[in-house]
């Protein structure tokens, strides 16, 4: 019974897989046919199943809107880290560094609380990777990470390493991470470059490969997935992932920045209720509903490539990640050697890279801004002081003859114009397309 569950469940999931190809944020809004015979011969059936897709169409939506909406902070981020993490590795050198070995994933939801002991018991014989929110929690348990993974860009996410030490643990982030984050970590640090435009091209000009790439998906505990395949492990335990407020409305760990910022805790009537791993239903707010989700994705394509176990007894029921009480995990012996981490460190400071390029780079690419902001601006005053509400044949003339040069660099520099519109340019013409979106009420606006 299980198994045909989950097969229709990767079924649907499945079927709604092209929306991450489609351009969501153009739609306004989407709604059933209910005049359509096949609705007709099954209502029940496919009102679950619009519900599903409803579901499916808010999360890629709230992805897409985050790619969008956080580009230029991720770009400027990018420029500020790239002359710590251009020296940095890129995670491929850790590629079978633990082979067949276990993996706990540590994350900042409640049940964390309850779980530092079982952690504390493996730390030797496990590898440890921490995310940013659980780090200080576990360093004031007396545990030190192997790794910490951090990826957002935003100030609070320095706050995690506030007030406890970092020497012993390796930093993993991408190039987008909160620049403080990265300079807490000097000499131990291996990143990633995925689908980051501008540190892809910055690599490319240094003469090295594309860096590789990792899911994340909105959620840095994403990352462990590929991670724990990277380090060639077998099996990837869940702690702290809840996925889930408790009952009362706390969001976290009790030991979290989180805490101090004021911002742990939510209004449970506002949340979806959905299947616990103990409990009938827990509050799920949105946000970590599209998690949830990302999860449920995640475990249906990486089953066949690693055990995974949920040891969150607050936590959110994931399907495809079975939960085993913490108690029963801590009574077997996950692993009885012990972990070195030792030669992970050397191998990385080893795999350090030349920073010698990152300063005529940013030279090449401050040229060219220039250029192009000079010509536009021109261009847009030309119009705008025209005398006349229609231009002249000579202000056309002008601001054709600048339009000639813009294209003419953009084209020469095609690679280092792709570059600038993957930073805050992107949001620009996404609001540009839509102000032309509402001038134009013939164009579709529903699917």
């Amino acid at each position: 019974h299980l198994s045909i569950r989950r097969q229709r469940q990767m079924c649907i999931r499945d079927s709604f897989e092209s929306l991450s190809r489609f351009p969501l944020l153009e739609v306004r809004s989407a709604s059933p046919v209910i005049f359509a015979p096949i609705f007709n011969s099954s209502p029940r059936y496919y009102s679950r199943y619009f519900t599903e897709f409803a579901r499916a169409f808010d999360y890629w939506r709230k992805l897409f809107g985050t790619n969008v909406t956080a580009s230029g902070k991720w770009q400027s981020n990018t420029l500020k880290n790239l002359p710590i993490l251009a020296g940095a590795p890129d995670i491929a050198v850790l590629k079978g560094a633990f082979e067949g070995r276990t993996m706990i994933l540590i994350s900042a939801g409640p049940s964390l609380d309850e779980s530092l002991e079982f952690v504390r018991e493996n730390e030797d014989r496990c590898v440890i990777v921490a995310v940013n929110s659980s780090y200080r929690a576990l360093r004031n348990a007396g545990i030190v990470p192997h790794f910490v993974l951090a990826a957002d860009p935003y100030e609070y996410t320095a706050k995690g390493f506030d007030g406890v030490s970092c020497d012993g643990t390796i930093l993993l982030c991408p190039y987008i991470v909160y620049s403080d984050v990265v300079r807490r970590f000097l000499g131990r640090i291996a990143t990633w470059s995925g689908s980051n435009i501008l540190a892809n091209y910055a690599r490319k000009k240094a003469g090295h490969s594309a860096g590789s790439h990792v899911v994340e998906m909105g959620t840095v505990s994403a990352c462990a997935f590929d991670f724990a395949v990277l380090f060639g492990c077998t099996r990837l335990i869940f702690v702290g992932q809840d996925l889930a407020a408790r009952t009362d409305g706390q969001l976290h760990a009790s030991d979290s920045f989180y805490e101090e910022m004021g911002i742990n805790s939510v209004d449970t009537g506002l949340c979806r209720q959905m299947p616990g791993n103990t409990l009938a239903s827990v509050p799920v707010e949105e946000k970590l509903y599209v998690y949830l989700k990302v999860f449920e994705t995640l475990a249906g394509a990486y089953s066949q490539k690693l055990e995974l176990i949920n040891t969150s007894r607050l936590g959110a029921r994931v399907e495809g990640i079975p939960y085993i009480p913490i108690d029963k995990m801590m009574s077997e012996k996950v692993s009885v050697e012990e972990i070195s981490i030792g030669t992970i460190r050397d191998r990385i400071v080893l795999s350090s890279l030349d920073t010698d390029w990152v300063e005529p780079f940013f030279a090449r690419i401050e040229a060219f801004v220039q250029a192009l902001c000079s010509l536009s601006l021109k261009g847009a005053l030309r119009l705008e002081m025209s005398d006349e509400a229609t231009p002249s044949k000579t202000d056309l003339g002008q601001v054709m003859e600048y339009r000639s040069r813009l294209l003419g660099y953009m084209e020469k520099e095609q690679e280092l114009f792709e570059v600038i519109k993957d930073g805050a340019l992107k949001y620009e013409l996404v609001l540009y397309l839509s102000l032309i979106h509402i001038s134009e009420p013939t164009r579709p606006e529903r699917i």
